[in-house]
Parts: C-alpha cells; structure tokens; sequence
C-alpha cells in the first residue's frame, strides 16, 4: 500500500507540476502567453495570487525569467523582480490583505521565522513567528489565519493553528492535534482540513470548523482512505523537510 501511494504521489506531483514534462503541440497552445519567456523558473513555483495588476508568485527557486529571486517574486506584466532579498527557505503559501502580503512557509528570514509580511518595500516580521512549518494562509477581515505543523506562534501555545490580529497572536481554542494543511474562511467561520483527530476538545477527523469562540466537528475529510494519507500535498513538500511529518504521511 505504501509503494501504491508513492506512485500515486508521484503522478499528481507530475501533474502538478508539469512545467519540467515537453509536451506535443496540441490544439489551444497557441493560446498560451510566451510574455512569461523562457527559462521561467528554476525550480518549483506552487503559491500564487494576483493583487491589482500583480502577479505574486512562491515556492523554491532561486531565479525566475532570467532574474535573481529568492523563492518568491512578481510579474508586472513584462518583467519579472525580486521582492527585497526574498526568503531563504520555500515558499508554501501567499494572502493578500489590502496592500500588504503575508507569506509563509519554512524561512528564517525576511523579517521573521516561517510568516512575514510585505509591504511593497520592505520585509517585516510578525512577533517572533512560528517556531515550525506554515503551510496555509486566510484573511478574514484585518484578522490573519495560519495553519501549519507548529506549537508556538510570537511565543504563544498553538497548536498547528493560530490567528494574527495585527499586533499579536492567539491561540485557536486549543488548535489541532496534528497538520493543518487548507484554510477558508467566509467572515464569521473558518474551515480547517489536514491530518488531525481533534480541534480543541472535540472529535474531529481531518476538518473542523471554528466560529469565533469553538471548534465543531464536519465529518471525514476526503483526503484520507482506509486510514491513510491519499496524498501529501505540494506545500508540505516545499517547505517540510522534517521526517515526522513524512513518517506520519507513510512516504518515508
């Protein structure tokens, strides 16, 4: 079973990112925009937003479009540019919040440990960070979700969840016993997927919902079968080197 999810772990990473596989001309590709030119990246690029009439775009590379990049850079349409001297480790996620953009993923710098913002200028950080791997990001107003494989953020207990308000962090009611790996939110609610058994205090396999005061239970989260990981999304493969998390998703 293990070899079997290898295999299918490979083929959705090929998939996923198939910029490395030549393909035949087919009907279409001359629909596709050459703006981006060749050699494009040289590595993985996963996270990307739009913000106005910029592209943001992260992952694990070190140039992009010819230009020195450190693991995130935007495109304005014709040119590719670094933003200040970018990360040092891989970038699993990227939110805009009005004109700033948070980042995170597994760095130490930029301003701050696995989180940092952006402010068109320069890097800032947000506390003292995370202590281990962000892989997600949501806004919901001015307030900033992240969820990872972490225990503290800015020095505060949180278990693989935690809030920004601007100034400082919080704790999610206790967080999650494991992986937090996908993030929504729809103003009063957020939505939590990953690999967990427990949000707070309640039985919650793998999704939970959290409104503000308490984790509720959503039922089975369909990225689990038979008691194993379907898959290992590609923000845990950017930015999480670490073997737990592996050995836990039966890919060691």
């Amino acid at each position: 079973m293990k070899t079997q999810q290898k295999i299918k772990y490979l083929v959705l990473l090929s998939a996923y990112f198939g910029s490395r596989i030549v393909s035949l001309a087919a009907p279409g590709d001359e629909n596709w925009d050459h703006s981006f030119g060749v050699p494009g990246a040289n590595g993985i690029v996963a996270p990307m937003v739009v913000v106005g009439h910029t592209l943001y775009a992260g992952g694990r590379f070190s140039q992009i479009g010819g230009v020195e990049a450190a693991n995130i850079a935007q495109w304005d349409g014709t040119n590719w540019s670094p933003l200040g001297l970018g990360v040092n480790g891989g970038v699993a996620a990227i939110v805009a919040s009005g004109t700033d953009l948070f980042v995170a993923g597994g760095f130490n710098d930029a301003g701050g440990n696995n989180i940092a913002k952006w402010d068109g200028t320069n890097w800032w950080a947000l506390g003292t960070g995370l202590d281990l791997y962000a892989y997600v990001l949501a806004v919901s107003g001015n307030k900033l979700f992240v969820g990872g494989f972490f225990t503290s953020a800015g020095g505060v207990a949180a278990t693989n969840i935690a809030m920004w308000d601007g100034s400082s962090w919080t704790n999610l009611g206790g967080g999650v016993n494991s992986a937090v790996t996908t993030l929504a939110a729809d103003g009063t609610n957020l939505f939590a997927g990953g690999y967990f058994s427990r949000a707070g205090s309640v039985a919650a396999n793998n999704v939970a919902k959290w409104d503000g005061h308490e984790w509720s239970a959503m039922g089975v989260n369909a990225w689990t079968t038979n008691g194993g990981i379907a898959f290992l999304p590609p923000a845990l493969e950017l930015c999480c080197q670490d073997r737990a998390l592996r050995e836990y998703a039966n890919l060691h």
